[in-house]
C-alpha cells in the first residue's frame, strides 16, 4: 500500500494563521463584552492564549515541516504577527482578569 499525501492539503502555516486570526477576534469579543459591563468574561481570556500559542508553533514549525507546500514568506510573517498580537493581547486580558499590575 502505497500512501500519498494529498496535494490540496492545506498547510500548517496557514492553520496557524487562521489560529491567529481567531485569537483576535475572540479577545476582541471579550474586551468588548467586559466594556458592556460583564467582567466575568475576563475569565475567558486562556482561549486567545492557547488559539495563538497553538498558532505560532504551526507558523514557525509549518514552513520548515512542510517546504514544498509553497506557502509564500509573507503568509508566514503575518501568521507569526497576528500569532504575536493575539498573545499580548491575551496577557492584556489576562492582566486584568488577575489583577496584575502592568504599568507602574
Amino acid at each position: 500500500m502505497n500512501q500519498t499525501t494529498s496535494s490540496r492539503a492545506t498547510p500548517l502555516a496557514q492553520i496557524g494563521g487562521a489560529l491567529g486570526i481567531a485569537a483576535c477576534f475572540i479577545g476582541l469579543a471579550i474586551f468588548l463584552v467586559a466594556c458592556a459591563g460583564f467582567g466575568a468574561v475576563f475569565m475567558l481570556s486562556i482561549i486567545p492564549m492557547i488559539l495563538a500559542a497553538i498558532g505560532l508553533v504551526l507558523s514557525i514549525v509549518g514552513p520548515n515541516v512542510q517546504k514544498g507546500a509553497g506557502v509564500e514568506d509573507t503568509a508566514v510573517f503575518a501568521a507569526i504577527f497576528l500569532n504575536v498580537l493575539g498573545i499580548v493581547g491575551a496577557l492584556m486580558l489576562m492582566s486584568v482578569w488577575l489583577g496584575w499590575k502592568v504599568l507602574p
